[in-house]
């Protein structure tokens, strides 16, 4: 045997981290109620119990069909021949489901002519005022229904006439206030521009009074001018006269 191995294996001869002087510790593992476990067999009762060979040799002769296999096993029948087994009626041998309903059809439509036929002729055990009674009320109901269909369509074209109506009022009033608007647009503009020309007359005026003002005040520069001109003059010949009369007097 080899004494080395590749891949060691697990060492059992080490000892547990145990304490020695717990001498308590097995009898507090077995006496755990969520460890205890009772592996004995029930008490056998008056009736001893089956076994699995013997349920199985049972299952055998008297199988155990499950919900599922009872379904699969369940064949799905037409409605049509449930309904005339019900009614009493039966399918052909070599008679297609189509057909067979065809020929129940026949048969009730010929039983109700038969029973419309003698109704009308008096043979049924009535009274032909009570069958043109009840002939009338028939005629009546249906009368009320097409009455209320050709009210229900007249209302329908009532209003959808009202609702043509009230949307070309609308569209009217709208374009009379769109009119209104431009008219409003019109006015307003016609006004500023008045206003423009006004404004411009009233500067021409006030650049005409600025010139009249401007040429007034140069004339009365002139003027001055002239007086401070001739006040000159006059101060220069009263000076030699003075200068002259003085000679004079020397």
């Amino acid at each position: 045997m080899a004494l080395h191995r590749r891949i060691p294996k697990k060492n059992r001869k080490k000892l547990k981290s145990v304490d020695p002087f717990n001498m308590k510790a097995n009898a507090a593992k077995f006496n755990d109620p969520k460890r205890s476990r009772n592996n004995a067999p029930e008490k056998i009762k008056e009736e001893q119990p089956l076994t699995n060979a013997m349920k199985q040799l049972m299952a055998e002769h008297n199988p155990i069909i499950t919900k599922q296999e009872a379904k699969k096993k369940k064949k799905q029948r037409n409605a049509v021949l449930r309904q005339s087994e019900e009614l009493g009626l039966k399918k052909g041998r070599f008679e297609t489901v189509s057909r067979f309903a065809k020929r129940i059809e026949g048969t009730l439509h010929s039983r109700i002519s038969e029973t419309i036929a003698i109704a009308k002729h008096g043979l049924a055990g009535r009274k032909q005022e009570e069958i043109d009674a009840d002939y009338a009320k028939i005629d009546e109901a249906e009368k009320r229904k097409k009455d209320q269909a050709k009210r229900e369509i007249e209302n329908k074209i009532k209003e959808a006439k009202k609702k043509r109506e009230q949307e070309a009022k609308k569209r009217e009033e709208a374009e009379k206030a769109k009119e209104l608007r431009k008219a409003a647009k019109r006015k307003l503009e016609e006004e500023e521009k008045k206003n423009e020309e006004s404004f411009g007359e009233e500067e021409d005026e006030d650049d005409d009074d600025t010139d009249k003002r401007k040429q007034k005040k140069v004339k009365t520069t002139e003027i001055e001018e002239k007086k401070d001109e001739k006040i000159v003059k006059l101060s220069k010949k009263g000076e030699k006269k003075r200068n002259f009369e003085g000679e004079k007097d020397g």
